[in-house]
């Protein structure tokens, strides 16, 4: 398996395409020009399989859709029914090329032996059990040709949407000496970028090489200030970050810092290309400000119910419907220490509530996401850009381990199934930084056409032979705090099932 990657700031995929061939077959290594390769003859062939309708089963299960393999005679359902669905019970409908003699259907036990034998030329209707081996023996009308096919109803064994989160057992945050005392990850130009505070008061700044083997290049660097760790954020050109005396300073390349202006109290993130967003404290009063391009600008008084630390990332989106790009966070603490339960977002000009949707919580983590929703039938499954907030600190103090989705930027929020959740081997980490990156995977289509449960994926591929790769793009969660307050050194990763599938083309 490649391990290259690339950190997604934006799921901007391709869309596949299911294409069902029924001449040529995909279960064969490339051949040579000394290969036979065997083409049944049409006498024998299948037009087309399905199954009768069965709600109890699956939605509009009559529409899913049968791939007809001659050449290696097997007939399956790429795009497996949902995990659960009952089998034992389904009544196929076969149409086929020309008239046969024979069509009889047999349930196989596991030792090879018949259980059922349906004539299908004189019963149409009777249920069989796709629990279990089904084969399909034909004979053309003239009695000269006999094929035995292979039924197969796929069922998905993993939930395709469920997430499914490992610990990296080998890998820690990156760190020069044991036990370090804080950190914090950024994003900046498509690579995870860490600052790490060790044991003895020093500095390590890593930078990610390959982030799915854990390999980072790490350097001490000396800080003319003592930081706030949480503070640090990342445009694509510069760092900022917040000392302890409230002054903002920034940097290019992380380890060489420049003063910018003082009474910064928080920094909320980077609208457009470097223009810093914060809170600056005047006179005891507390405004917003930004700063760019050596200015500062400091705006009105901040509302009571505008969270000043404990947000989520302050996350960029863009869309046909508007001028500028607009921003969000979720979450936070408000001045008076009451948690929020706000999305608040941000034009270019001003601040507004988007919503109110979501469970008061501290410190939550956004990322961005592809995710998948049915629109009205199980072969009608669509694929939608979304926001994940996951984790946080809720009013009662507990991690928050349930999983919301936002589908448009933060103006709503909903649960996801709860196989989606943090799961319980995850320990009560909070303020994580949380960051998605692509993972290539490979597969042999030759062999997992018959050995692997396929899904329709939103991400793009190449084939070479019968080797197909795709990107698959994996959730990290990186650092954060145990319940005593001290570090935790751990990285996790999850993938939404569906997308590590093989991909349908």
């Amino acid at each position: 398996m490649k391990t290259s990657y690339k950190i997604r700031t934006s799921l901007i995929v391709s869309s596949l395409i299911l294409m069902g061939s029924v001449a040529v077959s995909c279960n064969k290594e490339t051949t040579t020009s000394e290969d036979e390769i065997y083409v049944t003859s049409s006498t024998v062939a299948i037009n087309s399989f399905k199954l009768n309708a069965n709600k109890n089963v699956a939605p509009s299960l009559d529409s899913v859709f049968f791939s007809i393999d001659l050449n290696n005679a097997v007939i399956f359902n790429a795009d497996s029914l949902p995990k659960g669905a009952d089998v034992s019970k389904l009544v196929p409908v076969i149409t086929f090329a020309s008239s046969m003699s024979k069509a009889e259907i047999a349930v196989l036990g596991e030792q090879g032996d018949t259980i059922k034998k349906v004539n299908y030329l004189t019963t149409t209707t009777d249920s069989i059990d796709f629990s279990k081996k089904v084969v399909l023996n034909v004979t053309s009308y003239d009695g000269l040709n006999s094929l035995e096919y292979r039924l197969k109803v796929n069922v998905h064994q993993l939930d395709p949407d469920s997430i499914g989160w490992e610990k990296l057992e080998v890998a820690q945050i990156p760190s020069r000496l044991d036990t370090p005392v804080d950190s914090k990850c950024v994003v900046q130009g498509g690579v995870p970028v860490s600052l790490v505070k060790e044991a003895d008061g020093s500095f390590t700044l890593s930078k990610a090489t390959d982030i799915f083997s854990n390999e980072w290049t790490s350097s001490e660097i000396s800080l003319p200030f003592t930081p706030v760790m949480e503070s640090l954020t990342a445009s694509d050109s510069y760092f900022y970050i917040l000392s302890d005396d409230d002054t903002l300073y920034s940097s290019l390349d992380g380890s060489s810092w420049t003063a910018l202006t003082s009474g910064w109290k928080s920094i909320i993130g980077i609208y457009g290309d470097d223009t810093v967003l914060g809170i600056k404290e005047i006179d005891s009063e507390w405004h917003h400000a930004s700063f760019s391009d050596g200015t500062e600008n400091v705006q009105g008084l901040i509302p009571g119910d505008f969270p000043v630390s404990g947000r989520s990332p302050f996350v960029l989106i863009e869309n046909k419907w508007a001028e500028e790009p607009t921003g969000f966070f979720v979450g936070g603490v408000l001045r008076n220490g009451t948690l929020s339960n706000t999305t608040w977002g941000y034009d270019g000009a001003s601040w507004a509530t988007l919503s109110a949707t979501t469970p008061p919580m501290e410190n939550p983590s956004l990322v961005h996401y592809t995710m998948y929703r049915n629109t009205g039938s199980a072969s009608k499954i669509r694929d939608f850009d979304a926001w994940l907030l996951i984790g946080g600190v809720l009013t009662d103090g507990t991690v928050n381990r349930a999983t919301l989705v936002s589908y448009d930027n933060g103006v709503t929020w909903q649960h996801t199934n709860s196989a989606m959740n943090l799961p319980e081997e995850f320990p009560s980490i909070s303020g994580f930084n949380a960051f998605t990156a692509d993972l290539t995977l490979n597969a042999d289509m030759a062999e997992n056409w018959q050995n692997v449960v396929r899904s329709r994926t939103r991400a793009s591929y190449d084939i070479d032979g019968t080797v197909i790769s795709w990107q698959c793009p994996y959730i990290f969660l990186y650092g954060g705090k145990l319940p005593d307050g001290s570090l935790s050194t751990e990285l996790w990763r999850g993938v939404l099932m569906r997308l590590n599938f093989t991909p349908i083309i």
